[in-house]
């Protein structure tokens, strides 16, 4: 046996391990200590739904300063290049990434809210 293979079994055995405990644990406990686990899970949602919209206002900005300048440090060097195919091609990219990411993005705002107003449906139960 190899090591890689020992290290894949030892890495499969602590994960059933972390499993069992996990299961164990939710099993156990009171139902108020499962409204603190749930509440906890709220704020957690809620705390990356506000980090995931507040990552756009730094990341776009500063991706749009970078390919500006490196377009412009393009230009200086070849300025024949803004003919080329793959320039415009790179451009066509970049706006169908820029799709994607912002659909991405909107997907997950999605989400995060459903877990925290289904969250906020059984704690009113309560």
């Amino acid at each position: 046996m190899s090591i890689f293979d020992e290290s894949q079994r030892f890495k499969k055995q602590n994960d059933n391990d972390n499993i069992r405990k996990t299961v164990c644990a939710n099993r156990s406990g009171t139902e108020e200590h499962h409204l603190h686990r749930v509440l906890h899970v709220r704020r957690r949602m809620a705390s990356a739904k506000k980090f995931d919209a507040n990552w756009l206002l730094i990341g776009i900005p500063m991706a749009i300063v970078f390919l500006g300048w490196f377009m412009y440090e393009s230009y200086q060097l070849h300025p024949d290049a803004f003919f080329n195919g793959l320039f415009w091609a790179g451009c066509i990219g970049g706006v169908i990434g820029a799709i994607w990411g912002f659909s991405l993005h909107f997907k997950t705002q999605r989400q995060y809210q459903d877990i925290i107003d289904q969250i906020e449906d059984l704690t009113a139960e309560d």
